[in-house]
C-alpha cells in the first residue's frame, strides 16, 4: 500500500509541500463512525475495503485517514462535482480546505473558513 501511495503523492518544490492530481480522487464522504463522525472529507486510493481520507486541516495529504467503507458514507456524485468544481490542478492541503469550506457554505447557508 506505501508505494502505491507514494505513487499518488509527490513533493511540491513549494518547501516539501505534498499535492495530488485532481482526477486521482474518488468522491465526496461524510464520516459515519469514530471520532471524527460527521466530518466531510475527500477520498482516495479507495480499495475493497478502505478509503484514504483527507480534509486539508486535520488529515492532510501527508498523513491521510485510512477508513472501513462501512464507517462512511458516499455523497452523491452531484454533490461531488460540486466540491470538485472548486479544485484546480494539482491539490494542495489549503485547496481542498477552502473547497469543503465553500461546499459547506452553500450547502448549509454559513460561512466556511480555511
Amino acid at each position: 500500500m506505501l508505494t502505491c501511495l507514494l505513487s499518488v503523492l509527490w513533493l511540491s518544490p513549494m518547501k516539501g509541500m505534498i499535492s495530488m492530481k485532481k482526477e486521482q480522487l474518488c468522491g465526496l464522504v461524510i464520516s459515519l463512525k469514530g471520532r471524527d463522525a460527521g466530518e466531510l472529507f475527500l477520498a482516495y486510493d479507495k480499495s475493497e475495503e478502505y478509503a484514504m481520507l483527507v480534509d486539508g486541516k486535520r488529515r492532510k495529504l501527508m498523513n491521510p485517514k485510512r477508513k472501513n467503507l462501512r464507517h462512511m458514507r458516499f455523497l452523491p456524485d452531484s454533490e461531488f462535482q460540486t466540491v470538485s468544481g472548486y479544485l484546480e490542478g494539482q491539490l494542495t492541503d489549503a485547496m481542498i480546505r477552502r473547497a469543503i469550506a465553500r461546499y459547506k457554505a452553500g450547502k448549509y447557508g454559513k460561512q466556511g473558513g480555511t
